[in-house]
């Protein structure tokens, strides 16, 4: 688990290097939800499909 927390980690601090928030004040952070539920469908589909070489 420490490790899936660790791997989720370093690819939010890629899309934040990335895709930074253009209005910092006014920020509802909907992009970051987007991408998170992105990550989260591809994740899920590598690992019921068992391609692991996705990755």
């Amino acid at each position: 688990m420490e490790r899936v927390n660790q791997y989720l980690n370093d690819r939010i601090e890629s899309f934040d290097d990335n895709s930074p928030c253009r209005s910092k004040d006014e920020c509802n952070l909907f992009h970051v939800y987007n991408w998170i539920q992105f990550f989260t469908s591809m994740y899920n589909d590598v690992i019921a499909n068992n391609n692991n070489n996705f990755w």
